[in-house]
Order: C-alpha cells, then sequence, then structure tokens
C-alpha cells in the first residue's frame, strides 16, 4: 500500500522551511513511507534532485507545488496541485510561470481561478483553506465545491491537514462537511522543520516575513500549531479513525505516472533560415577564414571541424549550436554590442565559424573536449555578455518566436554563516560585540556550513 505526507516544505520553499530536500528524503524513506512528494511554495526547484533521489532508492516520487488563487469572489487561497501524468507537470510548469509572472507585472502571485479552465488537465488539487472559510455558508461552499468539480473530477480532493491539537476543531468541521458533501478527503501533516529545530524555524519564519513583506511569500503561520516532520506511525496514528483517507490516498498514489527523464537532452528542431547544413555553413566558412588568413596547414583544420561535427551529430546537438549561431546573427543585425561566447565555448572550431566566439581553437590548442566531451550526458552552455541596456530587444524577439520554449535560468542563494549570524543578532538582538565574540569560533576559510561548527 503506498504511502506519503503529501504536504512537504522543502529549502525550495525559500524561507520557509529548514529541511534540506535530500533531508527530507532521508527521513521520509528511513521513518516508512513508500513514496516521497514535495509541494514546495511558488517552486519547482526541486523536482530534478527528487528525480535522482527516488531512482537511486527505488522510491516513487510524487510531484506538487502550493500556488496562490485569485477566486471569482476576490479572495486569495492557497491550494495544493500534484502532477498525474507528464501533462500535468507541464501545466505545473506553466501555471507556475504566470505566478511568476504576475509577481513582475503587479508584485501578487496569485492566479486567476479561470487558468484551472486550461492548464487543469492532469492535475490533482488538494483544497482546505477556502473550503474552510465557508464552513459556515452553505451556499457558497456548494458553489466552491462545484466550481472545483467541473475542473478536476474525480481529482478534487479536500486535504485534511494536520498541525498540531490547536486545529482539532477546525478539522472537525471540515471532517463534517466531507461527510455531508460526500467528498473524497486525503491525509497530510504539513511539514517545515524536524522536531528539534522549532526555535530555528522561528528566526527563519521571522525573517520570511521580513523579506517578502507585500505578497503571498509572506502568509501567517500560527506557531501554536506543530509543523515537525512526522513518521509514518504517527501519521497513520493521527488519522487512525479515518482509514478511507488513506485508502483514497493509495488509490491517488496508484494513478500517478509522472517520468523524467534526466538522461536525454530535450531541443526543439529549430527552422534553418539558410536550409543548409550545420556541415555545409561551417565548411565553406572554414574555406573563406583558410583564404581570408592564408593558412597553409589546412588540413589540420578540416580535420577539427570534422571531429566536431561527429560528437555534435552523434550527441544530436546540431540545433543548439544553430540557435547560438541565430542569436549572434540577431545581435549583429540589430547593432546590439556583445561579448562573444568565453568560458569554455572559445574551444570550439565550429562556435569560432559561426561568429559566436573570437577565439581560433587551433591555433591556440584548446581542446574541443573542454567544452563538449563525449563520456559526458549534460548539455554545454555557451556565455555570451549582452549589452544590458539593450538585451530586452533580445528577450523579446527570442519570446515571440519560441513562445513558451524560453525561459529565464534562476540562481539560489545560501546564506553562509558569517552573513547567517549577522540576521540572527538582529533578530535575538545581540549586541555587535557578542556577535563578533562567536565569529572567532569560526573556522579560517570561506566557505563552511553552520553544522560543521555545531
Amino acid at each position: 500500500m503506498f504511502l506519503a505526507n503529501l504536504h512537504n516544505h522543502s529549502e525550495f520553499s525559500f524561507l520557509a522551511s529548514t529541511l534540506t530536500l535530500e533531508k527530507l528524503f532521508k527521513l521520509s524513506v528511513f521513518n516508512g513511507y513508500n513514496c516521497v512528494a514535495v509541494s514546495d511554495t511558488l517552486s519547482t526547484f526541486g523536482y530534478f534532485k527528487l528525480t535522482s533521489l527516488c531512482k537511486k532508492e527505488n522510491v516513487k516520487p510524487l510531484y506538487g507545488i502550493e500556488l496562490y488563487i485569485k477566486t471569482p469572489e476576490r479572495h486569495t487561497f492557497p491550494i495544493l496541485l500534484y502532477a498525474k501524468n507528464n501533462e500535468g507537470l507541464r501545466n505545473i510548469f506553466k501555471l507556475n510561470s504566470i505566478a511568476q509572472k504576475n509577481y513582475f507585472e503587479k508584485g501578487k502571485y496569485a492566479i486567476r481561478f479561470e487558468f484551472f479552465e486550461e492548464y487543469g488537465n492532469g492535475l490533482i488539487a488538494l483544497v482546505e483553506k477556502e473550503i474552510c472559510f465557508y464552513k459556515d455558508n452553505f451556499e457558497m461552499l456548494k458553489k466552491v465545491i462545484g466550481r472545483y468539480k467541473s475542473i478536476f473530477n474525480e481529482d478534487f480532493f479536500v486535504e485534511v491537514n494536520y498541525t498540531g491539537a490547536k486545529k482539532i476543531p477546525l478539522l472537525k468541521e471540515l471532517i463534517s462537511i466531507i461527510e455531508n458533501f460526500s467528498l473524497k478527503a486525503l491525509p497530510s501533516c504539513e511539514t517545515r522543520y524536524e522536531k528539534d529545530s522549532k526555535d530555528a524555524f522561528d528566526f527563519l519564519n521571522t525573517y520570511r516575513k521580513k523579506s517578502f513583506s507585500g505578497n503571498e511569500k509572506a502568509f501567517d503561520l500560527d506557531f501554536d500549531c506543530d509543523y515537525s516532520f512526522k513518521n509514518a506511525d504517527e501519521f497513520k496514528a493521527i488519522f487512525k479513525n479515518h482509514l478511507d483517507y488513506f485508502i483514497n490516498l493509495n488509490d491517488l498514489i496508484s494513478d500517478i505516472y509522472v517520468d523524467i527523464d534526466l538522461n536525454t537532452p530535450k531541443l526543439f528542431s529549430l527552422q534553418n533560415i539558410e536550409k543548409r547544413s550545420l556541415r555545409d555553413i561551417t565548411q565553406d566558412k572554414l574555406k573563406e577564414y583558410i583564404s581570408k588568413k592564408r593558412i597553409k596547414i589546412s588540413n589540420v583544420y578540416f580535420e577539427r571541424l570534422e571531429k566536431e561535427l561527429k560528437i555534435i551529430q552523434d550527441r544530436r546537438l546540431e540545433d543548439f549550436f544553430f540557435f547560438a549561431y541565430e542569436v549572434v546573427k540577431f545581435l549583429k543585425r540589430e547593432n546590439i554590442p556583445y561579448g562573444p561566447g568565453r568560458g569554455s565555448s572559445a574551444s570550439s572550431l565550429i562556435l569560432f565559424l559561426l561568429g559566436v566566439s573570437k577565439v581560433d581553437p587551433v591555433r591556440y590548442g584548446l581542446l574541443f573536449e573542454r567544452f563538449l566531451n563525449p563520456a559526458r550526458t549534460e548539455i554545454p552552455d555557451i556565455d555570451i555578455d549582452i549589452c544590458w541596456k539593450r538585451r530586452k530587444i533580445l528577450f523579446n524577439y527570442l519570446f515571440e518566436k519560441y513562445k513558451n520554449r524560453v525561459a529565464h535560468v534562476g540562481t539560489v542563494k545560501r546564506f553562509f554563516p558569517n552573513a547567517l549570524l549577522n540576521e540572527m543578532a538582529k533578530h535575538y538582538k545581540l549586541s555587535r560585540q557578542k556577535a563578533y565574540q562567536i565569529k572567532k569560533f569560526f573556522p579560517k576559510r570561506i566557505h563552511f556550513s553552520v553544522a560543521e561548527l555545531i
């Protein structure tokens, strides 16, 4: 029988959990769960790491997200969504992108309920807060329940989220609604920290509310409630009087099949405007270059070109190089200043011939394998510095031409101990002298973890 807690927050619910994804995974597997779910707030950063961890241990991953919806009544509520299949996973990515765009344009993450009509396929919805909000309004309850059922059909569930004894009266009312409306329910225990980490989470929660003030990420948490990790036995004991919830959970997980392939590059085909192959284009450009520079040892260049082309074709990365070529052609056409490809991309003769880099790798003895190694499965990256004043012109061109196949790359920043201590000193009102005394215990090197100090 499948067992999983569907309301887990990892490090990727930024500033809202002290649990790293790896820690959450290990706790779940060691403590009796045979599936591991993540439902981070407005974040899918953990999906690929979860996939890798689950494949190693032969555990079923469950991909969820917590989003905020703006209802037709103009209220905002959180909702948990899980991918039932690959279409559902794509729709999670799409809905999250809409939420991020909303924040960029309006300062709020909430998305309109109507988006579920377009992107609701393959998704499982777990709703609690909105049901509880209307617990005393029978007509609105009927309307809200009907609205969700019309989109999600059999994949609409009420989440019964236990967060300690304080919430029991509210859960009793929620269970009564579930029974009166013959709704399907799922058990959960909202998880944000280990049992001995509540003080650390107290600091993190204060810092989160300060950092995200004014948007949905600054949501309130009741600190009389319990958001600690529950092992499988504790989880089952909490809902021992509601075995039907576990049957619903098992049936739901049995129906979920999402396949994230971490090994095969997913590149879409580019329509080459010149209608010529990469081989034809680069051979012609190499002949021009040899003639212009009057290079006598031309055979070395042609051998190098053939070697690179073979590796690229074996890896099916022709379109990757065509895309870089197209970007550079557009920058030149629009007279947008740019810095040529730097780093390992300077080791490619093909990128040099296409104008992406400005270094002749044959002349300077640069190895192509430094850029694209046949023994590695990762797609290489090409770094091009573009004038910050005009780079939006390129972004708009790419978004207009390739629609939803274009994405910005994000990075995740982490606190290092010095910066963390500075923030904690403010929170706990430590004097500068006290903070300085603590820092004396820090190792001399720059990068180290708080765990090493403990």
